[in-house]
């Protein structure tokens, strides 16, 4: 038996490294715009979007995918290639504590990013519904509910009046949690405010102001029994580590992280789900010969 479970972790072991070098593949096509933009670095002028490097520009503006400013590529070049954040060394020290092959190197060096805040100067729109006595309660993300101010106005717009729009405050309630992203937020219509019939379905109009939120590749998230998860870099041990995190609303291929990690922390923002196998994979392998000590 102890012959076959052996047999068993090296085939799955076989697997996941076969996984991983397929994965380099994808890699190095997937980050050849990469390549492009940090030989282009010590070009001025020209700027480019730090989740997306294919968005390049010769002047500063916004993302046309995520809506995040452009950064001056040079600065992006040498965030990539700064300690900890890609660098070929790093890249070696991690596929070394990962047990991966020296040719999956560049796996990891093009995997690491770092949380980015990113400010969303735009209105929000959330479905709602009336209740008694001039209530209207709002289902919003989690993030969304943190931008939102105290007592802050907003607008109703019930769905039987499209054309009628109706003033309303937020009230002293907390927001009761909905499920894993969302929350559930209640308002109060102005006082003389036409009070639409209980039940009424509407939408809940956020002012268009700068929310700030922490955003990361949304393949960067990984799921668990527990919750989701990001892979964390760790200067002491120069690997990463599991590290629990609470999000927010999924767009243009990012995910608001309300809370769990900070700004400009370093994690596994692609091919994570390679790199966790590996990690996980290294852990069971070790309890054993632990407890045979």
């Amino acid at each position: 038996m102890a012959n076959l479970s052996q047999r068993a972790v090296i085939v799955g072991r076989l697997v996941l490294l076969s996984l991983a070098a397929f994965a380099v593949v994808f890699a190095v096509l997937e980050t050849r715009e990469r390549e492009h933009v940090r030989a282009s670095a010590g070009a001025s002028g020209r700027y480019a979007c730090p989740m997306h490097l294919e968005i390049t520009s010769d002047s500063p503006g916004d993302c046309p995918i995520c809506h995040m400013a452009l950064e001056p590529v040079a600065a992006l070049a040498r965030e990539t290639n700064a300690p900890g954040a890609g660098t070929s060394e790093e890249a070696k020290a991690l596929g070394t504590a990962l047990s991966l092959p020296p040719e999956a190197a560049d796996l990891v060096r093009y995997s690491i990013g770092l949380v980015r805040g990113h400010v969303l100067p735009q209105e929000i729109y959330a479905p709602a519904q009336t209740e008694a006595n001039g209530f209207v309660t709002a289902s919003l993300y989690k993030d969304e509910s943190q931008a939102l101010g105290t007592d802050e106005s907003v607008k109703f717009i019930a769905a039987s009046a499209p054309s009628v729009v109706l003033d309303a405050r937020r009230t002293s309630d907390a927001a009761a949690p909905w499920d894993r992203s969302t929350v559930r937020v209640r308002f109060r219509l102005t006082a003389g405010a036409r009070t639409p019939p209980e039940g009424e379905p509407g939408v809940i109009v956020l002012s268009h102001k700068p929310r700030k939120m922490l955003v990361v590749p949304a393949a960067a998230v990984l799921e668990s029994p527990d919750g989701p998860y990001l892979l964390v870099y760790s200067s002491s041990d120069r690997t990463f580590s599991k590290r629990p995190v609470e999000i927010g609303k999924v767009f243009s291929g990012l995910a608001a992280i309300v809370s769990g990690v900070k700004e400009r922390e370093v994690i596994v923002a692609m091919n994570a789900f390679f790199l966790d196998a590996e990690r996980r994979l290294k852990d069971q392998m070790k309890r054993p010969a632990e407890g045979m000590r």
